[in-house]
């Protein structure tokens, strides 16, 4: 006689639990997937700005201003200035496009040397360094203004410190650190009466909130910040312009890298390589307007 086992149905309270633990598994996998296919997108997608129509204009756009390559009298006249620059890291790409804006026109260029010492030697140069901390931009200008009372600040033609795009953000008192930026400014020209002190823009970031990039940052509980930072940067930035655009003073970095259309002013995606920093296109497209600038405002009119 065969031993037939009935099957003991589970105790009341304790139901099987297997199908629920596939269903959690699969749908852990499921978003596991999800979140792999994004961030896919994002890398190839990250630093795509959110455009308006073409020609649309509002309170935070900005014209793009597309640069030519200086003529080689403009660069003769730019390679002989003495220039004392402040920056971060958006200004080491400047000032790799202006060494290969001076390779490709076939003109020597001035010596860029990174001190804050005195340079010696040869004719026209541009001595650079990094002043202060990203994130503080009064203490950048309090480094700068200090740079500009020693010896090195002394012996130069041209002086400009320009902030990075982290130091102006949704969280940043706009008014407060333009009032800031003019109080330093001042100091150094009333300092050194012949020397010409250049005017700057805050650079810009490219717009990456929308689409798969909001998904992401919101999958990881991160908002999307480049329109908020940029609208602070913009606002800034129209200060600057109103107060310092008739000059012939301003260096405006933000126009130059201003994608069309976009509003808030947002970093063209052509000219980047991460969003922030300048690409050898944007490098080379900030150099010239830079070198343009210094050239016009030490060749005498006429």
């Amino acid at each position: 006689m065969s031993d037939i086992r009935t099957p003991v149905p589970p105790a009341p309270g304790r139901p099987r639990r297997r199908g629920a633990v596939v269903v959690v598994t699969l749908a852990a996998l499921a978003v596991a997937a999800v979140v792999a296919v994004a961030a896919i997108l994002l890398e190839r997608n990250r630093i795509m700005p959110d455009v308006a129509e073409p020609g649309a204009t509002g309170p935070g756009a900005t014209a793009p201003l597309a640069t030519t390559a200086p003529t080689a009298d403009e660069l003769t006249a730019a390679g002989h200035a003495r220039v004392l620059f402040g920056h971060q890291s958006v200004g080491d790409n400047i000032l790799g496009g202006i060494a290969a804006v001076y390779e490709q026109a076939g003109v020597t260029p001035p010596q860029i040397v990174e001190t804050r010492e005195p340079v010696t030697g040869g004719d026209g140069f541009i001595a650079h360094t990094y002043v202060g901390a990203n994130g503080d931009p009064m203490g950048k200008l309090d480094d700068f203004v200090a740079l500009t009372k020693g010896p090195l600040g002394d012996g130069v033609d041209v002086l400009l410190v320009k902030f990075c795009y982290v130091d102006v953000t949704a969280s940043t008192d706009v008014q407060a650190l333009f009032d800031g930026y003019v109080a330093a400014m001042d100091q150094i020209q009333a300092a050194h009466p012949g020397t010409v002190v250049l005017y700057t823009t805050v650079p810009l970031t490219a717009d990456r909130s929308g689409g798969v990039t909001a998904m992401v940052k919101s999958l990881l509980g991160r908002g999307a910040t480049d329109v908020a930072d940029n609208t602070a940067r913009a606002q800034y930035n129209a200060l600057v312009r109103e107060r310092f655009g008739e000059t012939g003073r301003l260096f405006d970095i933000a126009a130059v890298e201003a994608a069309p259309g976009s509003d808030p002013a947002a970093l063209d995606p052509e000219l980047t390589w991460d969003g922030g920093h300048l690409n050898e296109a944007g490098a080379q497209a900030a150099a010239r307007e830079l070198l343009r600038v210094v050239a016009a405002t030490i060749t005498p009119a006429g």
